[in-house]
């Protein structure tokens, strides 16, 4: 409801609004196409909670305040980007397969920067408890090997718009903002910022 949407973003604004978003907010996945929708349709997602991100790449100072948004780690190389760590969001294929190559993916990542939070986005299709079984793996992997947990879980289905939108080179939202998967970015950036304080150590399962 547009109603709970503008009373949501405006106790984001009174909690954080007057605070410099320090930690940058990174998009990976195994396409750079994909990624870069990623970062885009985060960026939307936030807007559509009052909230301004500057998107890496895109023309325009961006202000102290304003959320910064990467889709390539490479581009945090500078320690005066990530000198607070970042947060960190990876799409990966659901499946077995998908879970083995995101577990790899997040401990290279993890090696490179201090990882506050932690968000997986799945693709595909898969059955229930195969799914279950797979986040369950990853999560007991990540915790007992490298000392990160997921914050936040996302899934796009079978991603259409998402892959659709990587050949315009667009947002999700731009193509259909009603749809499941524009929703989806929402319910991302609403629990990236509603819960970007800070973290009282290391939280364990």
């Amino acid at each position: 409801m547009p109603e709970r949407r503008i009373d949501q973003a405006s106790g984001l604004r009174r909690l954080f609004g007057a605070a410099p978003w320090r930690r940058p907010v990174c998009f990976v996945a195994p396409d750079p196409a994909l990624a870069r929708v990623g970062m885009l349709s985060l960026a939307d997602g936030f807007e559509a909670h009052g909230i301004a991100a500057h998107v890496d790449g895109r023309s325009g100072a961006s202000e102290p305040p304003a959320l910064r948004l990467f889709d390539d780690p490479l581009r945090l190389a500078d320690p005066a980007r990530a000198a607070d760590g970042i947060d960190l969001v990876v799409q990966g294929m659901a499946g077995p397969a998908g879970i083995t190559d995101l577990y790899g993916r997040i401990k290279q990542l993890a090696a490179a920067h201090r990882v506050e939070r932690l968000g997986v986005v799945l693709v595909g299709p898969v059955e229930r408890a195969i799914a279950e079984r797979c986040r369950a793996n990853l999560v007991d992997a990540l915790d007992r090997f490298i000392g990160v947990r997921v914050d936040m879980w996302g899934s796009l289905g079978t991603g259409r718009a998402f892959r659709r939108a990587a050949l315009a080179g667009t947002s999700v939202q731009s193509l259909d903002r009603d749809s499941e998967e524009s929703r989806e970015f929402e319910r991302l950036a609403g629990r990236l910022y509603g819960d970007a304080g800070p973290r009282s150590g290391r939280v364990t399962h």
